[in-house]
Formats: C-alpha cells, sequence, structure tokens
C-alpha cells in the first residue's frame, strides 16, 4: 500500500506463521520483539535500583552427540535448578534474586549444532560471580553434561 499523506510504501494484511524455529522471516520478527521485551524489563528493574546479570551457558558437544537426547538431559537439569534443588532455591533467597528471564535455544553452524542457554537475573543486590559452580553441578547430576 502506498500511504500518499507520508509519502511511504508499507505492506498490510500479510499473514505470518509464527514460527520462531522454521521460519527466518517470522524469526527476525519475533527475536526482535523478544529483546525488546527483555531490554524493557532490564530498564525498568534497574531504574527500581535493581541490579542485573546475563549469564549465557554453551554447552559442549561432539559429533557423536545425540542432540535428542542432549535437549532432554539439559531440560531436565535446567527445571531442577529452577524449581527442585535447595542450593538454587537458597541462591535465589541469598542473592535477593526477584526475577528471571530465560531463553533455550539450538543453533546451528559450520561446526553443528550449538545448545545455549541464556539467563537474565534481577537482583536487589550487586550480583557476583556464584551461579556457574551450581550449574555445573547440577548439569553433571542430569546427564553428565559439562559446561
Amino acid at each position: 500500500m502506498f500511504n500518499k499523506s507520508r509519502n511511504k510504501a508499507n505492506y498490510s494484511n500479510i499473514m505470518r506463521c509464527a514460527n520462531a524455529w522454521g521460519c527466518p522471516v517470522c524469526a527476525a520478527i519475533i527475536s526482535e520483539h523478544r529483546k525488546n521485551e527483555v531490554k524493557e524489563a532490564m530498564d525498568w528493574w534497574q531504574g527500581q535500583g535493581g541490579s542485573v546479570l546475563l549469564l549465557t551457558l554453551t554447552v559442549p558437544h561432539y559429533s557423536h552427540t545425540d542432540i535428542k537426547q542432549l535437549k532432554k538431559d539439559l531440560k531436565k537439569a535446567y527445571s531442577k535448578f529452577f524449581k527442585g534443588v535447595r542450593a538454587s532455591q537458597n541462591m535465589f533467597s541469598k542473592w535477593m534474586i526477584e526475577h528471571y528471564i530465560s531463553c533455550f535455544e539450538i543453533t546451528h553452524g559450520d561446526n553443528g549444532f550449538t545448545l545455549i542457554i541464556t539467563f537474565c537475573y534481577l537482583s536487589l543486590i550487586q550480583l557476583v560471580w556464584v551461579l556457574y559452580p551450581l550449574c555445573r553441578q547440577i548439569c553433571l547430576r542430569f546427564g553428565n553434561i559439562v559446561v
């Protein structure tokens, strides 16, 4: 459509599949929207005087690694980390983590697939590096995953 008053053209009434994993057009739109949501949450939290910590974990793998099994094991460890391990519950309390945002993704490149988990922790205090040992312990326990 061409808008004469703005002297610009744009698309309208376009249907999208909303498949963030399988459609490159929708993936770009959804990714941008999610990025803006996270930025708004971080800005809001910092405006309240809170602290933000971003933690990205990349899971190593080999050519013989079964991606489906690795994903299952990682999701189990991920679930335990947030819902069932006393150490992580104590950590959330100890470090005054009030909110978190997480993202689980699988990317593929020249070297094959890569599993990535990203966390955005919103805390009432300045956070220090305490999460890695706990996360590593849980990943080793559930699937012998080394991070």
